[in-house]
């Protein structure tokens, strides 16, 4: 018997809020992908098993054009989301709110609920959004030598683009093959800085690698030249990120990793 898995769809817009239990499911504003009417408030109380986080991942977000994405300076009567109990503020308030046509970055639970409200009023209509959430192992957002085998791929600090948590340690062992080399690729990264090369404070190391840039031994605060590239001594690298208990808004860093066929030098 073939067994066909359901996403569950959950469009109907109550104001006073709807509640939703499971594991994954599908949300969007009133009538999208065509335009929501002016006047609707709809809301989307979700939870998922204890002992998940919640993430929730916006596949499309067309507010009204031209406005931030925090809302700031945005019209009275604009549409906007909201979003409550949400990890990784450090010392903010567990919500915030969007406006504007960009695509928000994936939201994260602080426990296993949280709460989605849409606000259109009775400025200018569009599509709206739509969204996924699933329930995933808190324990992937800040591993312990997790290991990344495939022959590319990438990982990034707690809840990258938002800001990190304090007093994490992570890390990531990407094993590669005989005959290969990791090739490691750090974009751009925001760390807390403190004490100079010393970063007593937060910061990332990798270990097991050598890079063709002039780089500290331990990376924090942010880099004078993008992208950050190393190489693996041998066959694999380790990856270690580390924030103190300091109260502080950093968004960390996002990496990437492919394996590179390598020849050694002929004796």
């Amino acid at each position: 018997q073939r067994l066909i898995e359901r996403c569950l769809f959950f469009t109907a817009c109550s104001p006073a809020g709807k509640s939703i239990n499971a594991t994954s499911g599908h949300i969007s504003s009133p009538n999208f992908p065509n335009n929501y009417d002016t006047n609707r408030i709809c809301t989307w109380n979700i939870t998922v098993p204890g002992g998940k986080t919640l993430k929730l991942t916006f596949l499309n977000f067309t507010l009204v054009a031209g406005e931030n994405d925090d809302c700031a300076g945005a019209a009275a009567d604009s549409a906007r989301v909201f979003i409550t109990n949400v990890a990784s503020h450090r010392g903010k308030p567990n919500d915030f709110k969007i406006c504007g046509q960009k695509l928000p970055p994936p939201v994260y639970s602080e426990e296993h609920f949280i709460q989605v409200r849409f606000e259109s009023r009775t400025g200018l209509v569009n599509k709206g959004f739509n969204a996924i959430f699933q329930a995933i192992d808190g324990d992937s957002l800040c591993p312990t030598d997790m290991i990344l085998d495939e022959t590319s791929g990438s990982f990034s600090s707690p809840y990258n683009p938002r800001n990190y948590p304090f007093n994490q340690t992570c890390s990531w062992k990407i094993i590669g093959k005989q005959g290969y080399r990791v090739e490691l690729t750090i974009p751009d990264y925001n760390l807390q800085g403190c004490d100079g090369a010393a970063c007593s404070c937060d910061y990332m190391e990798v270990q097991s690698s050598f890079s063709d840039q002039v780089l500290p031994g331990k990376l924090c605060n942010t880099p004078t030249h993008i992208p950050v590239k190393f190489y693996s001594l041998h066959e694999s690298l380790r990856v270690l990120f580390v924030s103190d208990d300091t109260s502080m808004d950093y968004d960390g860093f996002g990496a990437t990793y492919k394996l590179l066929n390598y020849s050694p030098p002929s004796k």
